[in-house]
């Protein structure tokens, strides 16, 4: 089983050459339900488009870390139990001889799961027919298809964003031999799986030092899909940081292993004294098209059934009346707006069926297609997830409006809708889990270098 260590998981394929989403509009709340087609297992491409994402006007912060990237112990440990030995590229021909013309079949798999499930990720690049950079007499790996340019946005201050590019390199280093990852150049530091356990992290010292992009080989049988890893089922990560859900279900607070903030770290802020538990998380509305920072409440129940969802809502920075929200439950992906400035406490979204496992939760998005007016922030706070029929989780202490507030009716909730999720044959685990990754790609642009 696929192993991550951290809540920063991914999603973004951008296109399904054979699939569709059979959309159902729902007469009651006239909010869209998108059921999902199996059929989009088929294949996956991506979309090249050269976008560049705005300026906005917000608050920031740095996500750096003090000196170079040096992996945490544990993961350290994970590496040196694996080995994959090393290919290079060969000598260099200037007929170019040496070149595969595109990406490798396993590197091209590799790149749409990565840009899948690690959304940090603004563009995978990496297939280039040329020599090394000062050594023109050897074949770059770039030239085999074998190598990938994983593009993650740098800091403020132009250093490498460690808490975006961190978890994909931990991630890779522990799965390894599993898929075939012989060398990881990032934020001034290489990882060799061929290497000696104990020595497999060394400095990096070349030209270029990788602040805002992962570099990563794949070996000759990854290239050509021959590692496990291309003949196993490729579900999503594993993320042993957010566990299942107790039966009655759970209380998802914005600090929990399970709440992910995503996008640009520099446009999200977190409050002191505010919310449920003390503490918010914020960014700003914007007039845009495509998402530019998101959040997203990973929801794994322990027991399939029908969960109520509620959010939570009263701080000073529950201030946006059009937040966009998505929850995929089960095999159904449904949508709507919520007036956060009219919630106070606990507000229900509604009630849906939910299968066993990963794979589903809960996101709100920062932009909206109309206009936007000034200091309308997106909070992202706790939600309430209650199997029907058992009693709510314990809230525990609530900071204002008082103690386990009642939900509030109306007001709150522009949009919503309560799906089975049965539209069709059914689904097995594996299978969701994948078209979860899936489903929130087909919301993020591919953006090739």
């Amino acid at each position: 089983m696929l192993r991550c260590t951290t809540a920063t998981q991914s999603v973004r394929i951008l296109q399904t050459l054979d699939g569709r989403l059979s959309t159902a509009y729902s007469p009651m709340t006239q909010t869209r339900s998108k059921a999902i087609s199996s059929a989009s297992l088929l294949s996956l491409a991506l979309w090249a488009a050269a976008c560049t994402a705005p300026d906005v006007d917000r608050s920031s912060q740095s996500l750096a870390t003090d000196g170079r990237w040096r992996a945490p112990a544990n993961i350290l440990a994970d590496g040196d139990t694996q080995t994959v030995a090393y290919t290079g590229a060969g000598p260099w021909f200037e007929d170019e001889r040496s070149c595969q013309g595109t990406f490798t079949d396993g590197g091209a798999v590799l790149r749409d799961y990565l840009l899948a499930y690690f959304p940090q990720i603004d563009v995978i690049g990496g297939y280039s027919c040329r020599p090394i950079v000062g050594n023109p007499d050897q074949t770059s790996v770039h030239a085999t298809g074998r190598a990938l340019d994983l593009m993650i946005r740098t800091t403020a201050d132009s250093d490498a964003d460690n808490d975006l590019g961190d978890p994909i390199a931990h991630w890779l280093i522990q799965n390894s031999e599993f898929i075939g990852i012989q060398f990881i150049i990032w934020d001034r530091t290489t990882w060799g799986a061929e290497r000696q356990a104990g020595d497999k992290e060394r400095a990096y010292g070349g030209a270029n030092p990788h602040l805002d992009h992962l570099h990563i080989e794949l070996s000759t049988e990854a290239g050509a899909m021959e590692t496990a890893w291309f003949a196993s089922t490729l579900e999503p990560p594993v993320l042993d940081s957010c566990p299942p859900m107790p039966a009655e279900g759970s209380i998802i607070d914005d600090s929990d292993p399970c709440t992910q903030l995503l996008g640009p770290g520099q446009f999200w802020r977190m409050e002191q004294d505010q919310g449920y538990g003390d503490t918010v998380a914020w960014t700003n509305a914007i007039e845009r098209d495509d998402r530019s920072n998101w959040a997203r409440w990973q929801i794994v129940p322990s027991a399939a059934g029908e969960y109520e969802v509620e959010v939570y809502g009263g701080s000073e920075f529950s201030v946006h009346k059009e937040a966009r929200y998505e929850l995929v439950h089960g095999n159904q992906l449904s949508e709507f707006s919520v007036d956060q400035s009219a919630i106070e406490g606990w507000h229900s979204v509604g009630t849906f069926e939910f299968l066993e496992g990963g794979g589903q939760g809960l996101e709100v998005f920062d932009n909206n297609a109309s206009p936007v007016s000034d200091d309308q922030h997106v909070a992202v706070d706790a939600i309430r997830v209650s199997a029907v029929g058992a009693p709510k989780p314990d809230p525990g202490e609530n900071p204002d409006p008082g103690e386990n507030p009642e939900p509030t009716d109306g007001g709150g909730l522009i949009g919503g809708c309560t799906s089975s999720g049965n539209s069709g044959a059914p689904f097995s685990s594996g299978l969701l889990l994948f078209l979860f990754g899936t489903f929130w790609g087909l919301r993020r642009r591919n953006r090739q270098a």
